[in-house]
């Protein structure tokens, strides 16, 4: 399982009991965390009424990412931002997967993912197998790409949970591709 290769991955991770949420570094391979830091749930609500504006205009520029946008609950959206602010703005080299709802509730993304997942074994169209496993396959449990957003499905000891993240980079081709996954999927 490709999975277990990967070193270590961050985690923004809820904790009801002390409305607080917790940056989780997860090393799937020895199966333990550690905590690295906690947020407050206002301390979150003014990093995205900050960076929303940012991330927004970054979104806008691309007709992906903005159908993501227009489909994603603001609390979806919040946690995108936030995952775009552990990285950019706090300057840290690892990915910050935030723990969000439920994303294969919406249609829109249920069904685009079923659609993506047929599509991706097409040989007969081979554009649009490209694009339906750039978009489907990955490190996670579960991948939905849209250009930088990635929505996924993750396991951390058992516990399945959604979640959303900024990637700083987006395979384009077929070599980028391979490279995001031995890179970013497999060691990062």
């Amino acid at each position: 399982m490709v999975m277990q290769l990967v070193h270590k991955r961050h985690y923004l991770l809820r904790d009801a009991q002390l409305n607080k949420r917790q940056v989780i570094e997860h090393t799937p391979l020895f199966r333990r965390h550690k905590i690295l830091r906690e947020f407050d749930e206002a301390e979150l609500r003014q990093i995205t009424l900050a960076l929303r504006p940012v991330v927004l205009q970054k979104i806008e520029a691309s007709k992906v990412m903005s159908d993501f946008w227009n489909q994603a609950s603001a609390a979806i959206q919040d946690d995108l931002v936030i995952s775009f602010y552990y990285h950019e703005h706090m300057g840290l080299k690892k990915v910050l997967n935030v723990q969000t709802e439920d994303w294969l509730e919406v249609d829109f993304f249920k069904k685009l993912h079923q659609e993506l997942r047929r599509k991706r074994w097409h040989f007969l169209h081979p554009r649009s197998a490209l694009r339906a496993m750039r978009a489907t396959l990955g490190k996670h449990v579960c991948n939905l790409r849209f250009e930088n957003i990635h929505l996924a499905i993750d396991a951390v000891e058992a516990n399945h949970f959604y979640q959303v993240h900024w990637d700083i980079s987006h395979p384009s081709s077929l070599s980028k591709m391979l490279r995001h996954f031995i890179f970013d999927d497999i060691l990062g």
